[in-house]
């Protein structure tokens, strides 16, 4: 009685349509059976497995053949099943020539092949493995083209990266739905970003990576290559990068732009002198009262100082202007309820504006469903020979023009302006409770954040520091005094 071994694999398209390995399983048993063959070994190949895991497999199970003397049977059930390309085709046949014993069958196809095969089963066998190879030539064509598609539509076709999830099942990209930020992750990720632009060496933020247990794509913490290559990757800001080519994405940033585009000066190196610039907690809003140019910076003796360009003019210490600001924002202390109304209606206004951003995005996705549309009738009319080619360039110009203008405005309005509302609005939120509890114990880096973000400009009028206010600054501090009952001094 001869000895066999059984190979089956099947597609995730083929398991969908009930093509199941249990199926194959089940009639080649029953072949096996119906003709004395002793089953030595099952390979099986899920619908879940890779290229590279398929010819693991495959690899195996020769290397399993030629070094057994008493198998001589290889049962499955298509030749697309267990080869789709001439190398395996060939082993195939190797192991067949070494013996004439030796057979393979395919049961579907009532195909035998052994050494001593007619020409008609060996035209057959050579014909079969075309049509295979046919098939997974024609299956990557359309997968190119899905994925050009779903890159125009400002879909990333890819797994989901390091801080992503998908926002459905395997293929997600191919009915519409964009990759979603992963609540756990993208925080941390968000992190090692500003980490970096801080200017954290790579060392010490993959120590912290690794505290933080950041995970990589396949779940594993992060090596020191791969947080290498997720710093460079444009996709954390909106962008995708796909075969040397950039496209406009539609998912959600993890990082503002700045911040990204910061990470690459850092890492190229075009910031080691920017460290200087955070010395000065007012520079860029400290500015000469009679010029309105900004005043110059200097240290002296480990002290910062501000002057103009006039002559003869003081230079003003910045423990002064220091004194000033942390005297201007101590207020009334501020209610609970108070602070508790500023922030419920910062946050009513954010949740108008994403329900806003919805409705755009809603709008923005038919719109391209209809410029695909068209684009695939422009072609029907070329390949039917109603329309010229020079009139279908033309058109498709104007058309893609059109989708790119689309999804500019779905990235300005998901990215841009949501993430800018809520990081300035929030960012307000927390700066007030910081500012008018604590201001001269903070950090020279906290208290340059809260400055910018508070006060318009300070300015110097005969020596004398003046102070102007954000108005939204300015109606909080209003809101304090009155509540307090102390006059509004603004």
């Amino acid at each position: 009685m001869p000895k066999a071994v059984i190979y089956t694999r099947v597609s995730s398209v083929e398991q969908a349509d009930g093509h199941s390995l249990d199926a194959q399983l089940k009639l080649l048993k029953d072949y096996a059976k119906q003709h004395n063959i002793t089953i030595v070994k099952t390979v099986t190949v899920s619908e879940s497995a890779s290229g590279a895991q398929m010819r693991k497999h495959f690899g195996e199970m020769m290397t399993f053949l030629n070094k057994s003397k008493t198998i001589t049977h290889l049962l499955c059930e298509k030749v697309d099943r267990i080869t789709r390309n001439m190398k395996d085709a060939v082993t195939i046949n190797d192991w067949l020539d070494k013996d004439k014993a030796r057979q393979a069958h395919f049961v579907k196809q009532s195909l035998v092949i052994h050494k001593e095969s007619s020409s008609n089963q060996i035209l057959s066998w050579d014909i079969q493995m075309v049509m295979a190879k046919n098939t997974i030539t024609n299956l990557k064509e359309e997968i190119k083209k899905g994925q050009k598609a779903a890159l125009f539509k400002g879909m990333y076709p890819g797994t989901a990266k390091a801080g992503y999830i998908s926002a459905g099942r395997r293929g997600d990209h191919s009915r519409g739905m964009p990759k979603k930020p992963d609540p756990i992750q993208a925080p941390k990720i968000r992190k090692i970003f500003e980490l970096i632009a801080s200017s954290m060496s790579v060392s010490d933020a993959l120590a912290w990576a690794k505290e933080q247990n950041i995970l990589n794509h396949t779940g594993k913490p992060i090596s020191r290559a791969q947080l290498y290559v997720m710093l460079r990757d444009p996709f954390y800001c909106g962008m995708m990068r796909w075969n040397g080519t950039t496209y406009s994405g539609i998912h959600e940033p993890i990082i503002p732009k700045p911040i990204w585009q910061t990470v690459q000066d850092v890492i190229d190196g075009r910031r080691r002198e920017k460290k200087r610039m955070q010395d000065y907690i007012y520079r860029g809003i400290m500015i000469d009262g009679e010029t309105k140019k900004p005043m110059r910076v200097s240290t002296t003796k480990n002290i910062p100082y501000y002057s103009t360009s006039r002559r003869g003019e003081k230079y003003i210490p910045e423990q002064m202007i220091d004194d000033v600001v942390a005297k201007f924002l101590r207020m009334p202390k501020i209610k609970k309820s108070l602070m508790g109304s500023i922030q419920d209606g910062m946050r009513a206004f954010l949740d108008a504006e994403r329900k806003n951003s919805r409705e755009d995005r809603k709008v923005a996705m038919l719109r391209l469903q209809q410029i695909d549309g068209r684009m695939q009738k422009m072609e029907d009319l070329l390949l039917d020979g109603v329309i010229s080619s020079q009139r279908y360039k033309e058109r498709s110009a104007k058309m893609e023009k059109a989708r790119e203008d689309v999804l500019i405005n779905l990235k300005d309005d998901a990215s841009a302006q949501n993430t800018a509302n809520t990081t300035t609005l929030l960012e307000l939120a927390d700066m007030l409770q910081i500012a008018f509890k604590r201001y001269s114990l903070l950090s020279k880096t906290l208290k340059s954040d809260v400055a910018h973000l508070l006060l318009l400009e300070l300015s110097v009028n005969e020596g004398k520091v003046c102070i102007k206010a954000k108005k939204s600054l300015e109606a909080v501090i209003s809101m304090a005094e009155s509540k307090s009952g102390v006059p509004g001094r603004i």
